[in-house]
């Protein structure tokens, strides 16, 4: 079954091997992900986001792993120069002789004395058989480059759009510098333990609370803001600024940017999606380690997702919650059992480290 396969391979192009390579490292790097998490089904959402956020991470680097740094592992062993594969010495080569400069000036002679056939006129090409002929020309790994940098760039497109969008919201915003949105800002970051306050901005075209800004953090809220409690405010107002905290625009915009490369791989995806999945329950835990009783939390998270019909906040953003994912949160957060605090820095480097390990020896093998 080995010698079949590797056969098969062999018989393959030079870059389709490649791109095989490629897909099963990355294969295999989603995979133990997948089974790491769902190990540690009982672990804080911070430590399972934390496992999703090293391997998108890892993902990026294996191309480059593939292509320039190999660790060669030696499956077969390799065959010997005078014997072929199925065990028959190859024949000794025999010397061809060579001819003489006169037998090739007398040879040369005859051949330009020969009668060359006239050639014709290559008949008209039509337009839409000249519009053709480059891709006639084009190679097969030309034809795969083309097509995945085109998908690669309508990703791209769709994230500036969605990155223009932002920038004319929070343009377009005025502040919330009032005192009643002043005092529970400053007493959450206070809970948080956040330095710099993030801007707070009120804008019409929201629909729902939403985090962004990579450089410059920006709470957005929508215009039914306005008639909130304290308590939703505060709510609110926790589980942004966790977000702010955990710098999960960084991890965001990372899984973007994996999926724009990996767009061929249903897996990379799914990743993204927990990934995504992963910091929002983190940020619910955040905010209820941080005082908050579970099942007020809830109430508000649910009202606020009631009252949104169509969420329109752009991919970009880390918008609070969705209705696709919030049962899930829900039955996380009314679950007394589960544990809230994530992992310490200790746990942090060790996992990191033994995954950034395993990721990397994989991508680095050159079976």
């Amino acid at each position: 079954m080995t010698n079949a396969l590797l056969n098969g391979l062999s018989a393959l192009p030079g870059w389709n091997v490649s791109l095989l390579m490629l897909l099963a490292k990355a294969t295999i790097i989603l995979i133990t992900a997948i089974g790491v998490t769902m190990a540690m089904q009982r672990a804080s959402a911070g430590a399972r986001h934390l496992v999703w956020l090293v391997t998108l991470g890892t993902l990026l680097l294996v191309p480059a792993l593939t292509a320039w740094a190999p660790l060669r592992l030696k499956v077969l062993p390799a065959e010997s120069a005078t014997t072929t594969a199925l065990g028959v010495p190859n024949p000794v080569p025999v010397p061809t002789p060579v001819p003489s400069l006169e037998q090739s000036g007398v040879a040369a002679d005859r051949s330009a004395s020969a009668i060359v056939p006239p050639t014709r006129d290559p008949a008209p090409v039509g337009s839409v058989t000249r519009l053709l002929a480059p891709l006639a020309n084009m190679s097969g790994v030309s034809m795969v480059v083309s097509v995945w940098l085109l998908v690669v760039a309508a990703i791209g497109v769709s994230l500036l759009w969605a990155s223009f969008a932002v920038r004319r919201i929070v343009k377009q915003a005025r502040p919330l510098d009032t005192e009643d949105w002043r005092t529970p800002l400053w007493e959450v970051a206070d809970r948080m333990g956040l330095d710099d306050v993030p801007r707070l901005l009120r804008s019409e075209e929201a629909k729902m609370p939403f985090a962004c800004g990579l450089t410059t953090p920006t709470i957005v809220l929508p215009a039914e803001s306005d008639s909130w409690s304290l308590d939703r405010r505060r709510a609110v107002l926790l589980h942004e600024l966790a977000h702010v905290r955990r710098h999960d625009l960084l991890g965001h915009t990372l899984g973007r940017l994996v999926c724009a490369v990996y767009w061929f791989h249903p897996l990379v995806w799914t990743a993204a999606k927990q990934l995504r999945n992963e910091s929002e329950r983190a940020c619910d835990d955040l905010a209820l380690s941080c005082g908050t009783r579970a099942t007020d939390y809830a109430e508000h998270l649910l009202d606020i997702v009631t009252s949104v019909r169509r969420d329109a906040t752009p991919s970009v953003a880390l918008a609070m919650a969705r209705r696709k994912e919030f049962e899930g949160r829900m039955l996380a957060i009314l679950d007394p059992e589960l544990r809230r605090l994530g992992p310490s820095r200790r746990q942090s480097a060790v996992l990191i480290s033994t995954l950034a390990l395993v990721a990397l020896t994989v991508g680095a093998s050159a079976p």
